[in-house]
């Protein structure tokens, strides 16, 4: 049973359409063999799309390349932003990596420390 379905890819801080509209791909759960969602195949444009975002975000500035007092608030607002979402994380992280919630928690809270 397909839980999610997705129509975009996020790329460069926003979630863009496909460059071209076409054939899904399955993204199975590994413990339970099953589908968990549907997401849109990239093209060679979208890789593309995504090498020049990356490429930007480098040239403007990595946030860890960030004067230690904006490093501050930017990790204080990830963390705050990662805490927000740690049910849907570890929920999700499970369903897709075979690993128990409890493992995907503790994950989180060490990337979190």
């Amino acid at each position: 049973m397909t839980d999610h379905h997705y129509s975009q890819f996020y790329v460069g801080g926003q979630w863009v359409s496909p460059a071209h509209q076409g054939e899904t791909i399955s993204v199975v759960n590994p413990s339970t063999e099953q589908v968990y969602a549907q997401v849109p195949e990239g093209s060679a444009d979208d890789v593309n799309s995504a090498v020049r975002a990356h490429a930007c975000a480098r040239n403007t500035g990595l946030p860890l390349l960030a004067a230690k007092p904006q490093r501050s608030v930017l990790s204080e607002s990830y963390t705050q932003n990662a805490r927000a979402r740690e049910h849907t994380h570890t929920h999700t992280h499970t369903a897709t990596q075979a690993h128990t919630h409890s493992r995907n928690h503790a994950e989180l809270e060490f990337v979190l420390c």
